[in-house]
């Protein structure tokens, strides 16, 4: 039996039906992010998510999310607090079960989320060490669990290539595969590993992939939006800074777009193959016709303000690129901690372009911004507080 045909839905009774439709539209009011490229509508983008919402009602088993994100904080100091979780991914986990709850209203199975870390497949190209990474995930998993128990699985790229595999096995596997390193980062040999056995497995020949590159605007857009993003986000990195012209900081960030380019790949047609029936969401803006589907990490109820221009740089607002401001309303904002350490409202990070709105909350009249850590003393957020 394919896999297309399990998703067949001609003999779906009425009640099946309608229970899809309330939950569709639930998610598609609360979840899905709208790019301006966006064919929900147009496309029959909304029919086949659809498709999936239906197929796991008619089964009566949870709504299955597979969702490709929080790998390690952004090594670029003028974004976040520091290395670890903080308020930013708690409000993401917070997000997560506000759509649980309103689904659960309509279908009681509710929803369930597999958070499928890229932590290790970009880490040695984003300029973060493997080790950091395991820390992140680690302290992210036991966040989800304190907050919401059974809400959210945490899944690393170690855990589907290298658990219960033979070690002889794996070596003769990848001794041919070789990856390169352009950005200086401490690695580890498990995660190493893992990255040569992803690309052995699912990898695209690169030739292929450059004539891609060559050929089809989308992919070579999506070359752009990488290389373009890692410019600004490795600028403090060392391997970067110490690159005597703009013009060698573009090559080698073209070149890191590349490889994570190569990787992106092998690692979606992995998520593809191990979660074939799931509802697959990114934090990346998509047309939303198929497979994948934008979403907002962050629940709306909980902003203040969404930039819309995050999207020219290729990500949706996310917990690892930016820090968090409590309003004295107590909404939220993401920003880049620079902006808000030094009020520097335009910015000099190319997605700070703010709105006077957002401009007017940030320095509201009569109010200060401090620094809230947790009870050990990592920074959690800022928080707007009344001036004495």
């Amino acid at each position: 039996m394919t896999r297309s045909c399990l998703l067949d839905t001609s003999t779906a009774d009425q009640e099946v039906d309608e229970i899809t439709a309330r939950a569709l539209e639930i998610i598609e009011k609360n979840f899905i992010h709208f790019a301006s490229n966006d064919q929900w509508f147009t496309s029959g983008g909304k029919q086949r998510f659809g498709e999936r919402v239906r197929y796991h009602v008619a089964r009566n088993v949870p709504l299955e999310f597979i969702l490709p994100a929080f790998p390690v904080k952004s090594c670029n100091p003028d974004k976040t607090l520091g290395k670890f979780p903080d308020k930013a991914e708690e409000l993401a986990i917070r997000s997560m079960k506000i759509i649980a709850d309103l689904v659960k209203e309509v279908y009681p199975p509710g929803v369930h989320y597999n958070i499928v870390s890229d932590g290790h497949v970009f880490s040695d190209l984003v300029g973060a060490d493997d080790a950091t990474v395991d820390s992140y995930g680690r302290m992210f998993r036991e966040m989800a669990h304190d907050l919401h128990p059974g809400l959210i699985n945490f899944f690393r790229l170690d855990d589907f290539l290298l658990d219960n595999q033979d070690e002889d096995s794996i070596a003769a596997l990848i001794s041919n595969t070789v990856l390169e390193h352009p950005i200086e980062t401490k690695l580890t040999s498990s995660a190493e590993t893992a990255r040569r056995a992803l690309l052995c497995l699912f990898g695209n020949d690169e030739s292929s992939v450059r004539k891609d590159i060559q050929e089809s605007v989308e992919t070579r857009n999506l070359h752009h939006g990488f290389s373009r993003f890692m410019l600004e986000d490795l600028q403090e990195h060392k391997s970067c800074k110490g690159l005597p012209s703009l013009a060698a900081k573009e090559e080698l960030c073209s070149k890191v777009g590349f490889l994570m380019l190569l990787r992106n790949r092998a690692y979606s047609a992995m998520v593809e193959w191990l979660f074939p029936l799931a509802l697959r969401v990114s934090i990346h803006p998509h047309p939303n016709r198929g497979p994948k589907y934008g979403i907002n990490v962050i629940h709306t109820s909980l902003l203040a303000a969404q930039r819309s221009s995050e999207e020219k740089n290729f990500h949706i607002p996310t917990p690892w690129h930016n820090a968090v401001v409590e309003l004295a309303d107590g909404k939220f904002m993401l920003l880049h901690s620079k902006v808000i350490r030094s009020g520097e409202l335009s910015g000099k990070l190319a997605c700070e372009e703010l709105g006077s709105n957002e401009q007017l909350l940030l320095k509201r009249d009569g109010y200060t911004i401090e620094l809230v850590r947790f009870p050990d003393g990592r920074p959690s957020h800022y928080k707007q507080i009344k001036a004495c």
